[in-house]
């Protein structure tokens, strides 16, 4: 197994690949099955928290201000209206200025709660690295859109199922959440694709319980289904898969096997293949975690 000092070395070298995905963000676009927030839901709050606090400090180390800025007084001009404050929150999170997003999002907050002012609060907490006040209103935005928006409230279910285990590791929260992920795949005429995602929570969580047996089963089924909806919105399912049964197989101790996979999908990752920065961040997390375990650190550095 890696030192600590092996791992962290580790770290920075994939958050500067992962940056790259990022430097040109898209228009945002509502109308994505993972919603106006989908390319910033793999915050670092959802993230290893090794994984995190490396990539946190490695970005403070860098003078690389087009994809995390350090947070600073808000000093531009909050417009009025909730409707205004919410899309410039919006636009703020493209840009990656958390801190202005935060203001615009607090702002809107205090004349109106709204379901999209909490889940951006939240997201923009998220990368400001305060992560229990993030999941807070995560939460609270997830109430709002059962109510409103299924798809939206499963995909913060989803993330709140990611959060809760890597962050927090807290695995009863986290299995929580999955189970209200589950239901709503069930209740409502979502993406099919959802149902690869529904896998793929599985997978992540048997594999923090120590059971890879049952994650190579989850990510291989997820992979089943990622496969017949290519190019569908979001992060891509079947990457994210081959991750999962990678990542897997390194722990039954099938390291040639597992490391081949991981290799395939950060390839596709990195080249751009899926324009969803979120694959590239899942990718990146399970190869580090993957990679040390298996004292692969070269491996997980190219």
């Amino acid at each position: 197994m890696p030192n600590a000092r092996q791992r962290d070395s580790v770290v920075p070298d994939l958050v500067a690949l992962a940056r790259q995905a990022f430097a040109s963000p898209r228009a945002n676009d509502s109308t994505r099955p993972f919603g106006p927030y989908a390319r910033q839901s793999s915050d670092p709050s959802s993230w290893p928290a090794s994984v995190r606090a490396a990539a946190c400090s490695a970005i403070a180390r860098h003078d690389d201000t087009s994809i995390a800025r350090e947070p600073r007084a808000y000093d531009g001009h909050v417009p009025g209206g909730t409707e205004a404050l919410v899309v410039a929150g919006q636009e703020a999170l493209v840009a990656r200025d958390w801190a202005r997003a935060r203001r615009s999002f607090e702002v809107a907050l205090e004349q109106e709660e709204t379901a999209a002012a909490l889940n951006g609060l939240g997201i923009a907490l998220g990368w400001l690295d305060d992560v229990e006040a993030s999941l807070r209103y995560r939460e609270r935005a997830y109430a709002r859109f059962r109510r409103s928006d299924p798809l939206q409230a499963a995909v913060i279910a989803m993330q709140l199922c990611s959060q809760y285990a890597s962050s927090l590791g807290n695995l009863a929260a986290s299995r929580g959440w999955l189970g209200r992920f589950e239901r709503l795949v069930e209740q409502f005429e979502l993406p099919a694709v959802m149902e690869a995602w529904v896998l793929l929570c599985r997978a992540s969580l048997a594999s923090a319980s120590n059971d890879p047996h049952a994650a190579q089963g989850y990510g291989r089924e997820a992979l089943e289904i990622a496969r017949r909806y290519p190019g569908a919105p979001g992060p891509d399912a079947e990457l994210c898969a081959l991750c999962e049964i990678g990542a897997a197989l390194v722990e039954l101790g099938r390291v040639e096997e597992g490391t081949a996979l991981l290799d395939e999908a950060m390839a596709a990752s990195l080249a751009g293949e899926d324009e969803s920065p979120e694959t590239v961040v899942y990718t990146s997390c399970k190869t580090v975690v993957a990679c040390a375990r298996a004292a692969e650190v070269r491996r997980a550095t190219r």
